[in-house]
């Protein structure tokens, strides 16, 4: 799972991935901001071996923010 998530950032498609903590709902795991369009997002995701194994679920969805408004260094 952490290497699929590695390759994933090293492939630039995504820019940024980590767990969430003090949750109120334990089925939230994580989030993951992937660079590529909605259906490859899923593609990609659903490619976890971690989501192939049946061990966490994949929710996709479009997220729009003021361009610029954040930055990730490289």
């Amino acid at each position: 799972h952490l290497a699929h998530l590695d390759a994933m950032k090293e492939q630039g498609v995504m820019a940024v991935a980590g767990p969430f903590s003090e949750q109120p709902d334990e089925t939230w795991r994580g989030f993951c901001l992937y660079t590529v369009e909605l259906e490859e997002s899923r593609r990609l995701a659903e490619s976890d071996p971690s989501v192939q194994a049946g061990r966490v679920a994949v929710e996709v969805f479009n997220w729009v923010t003021k361009k610029g408004a954040i930055s990730f260094a490289s």
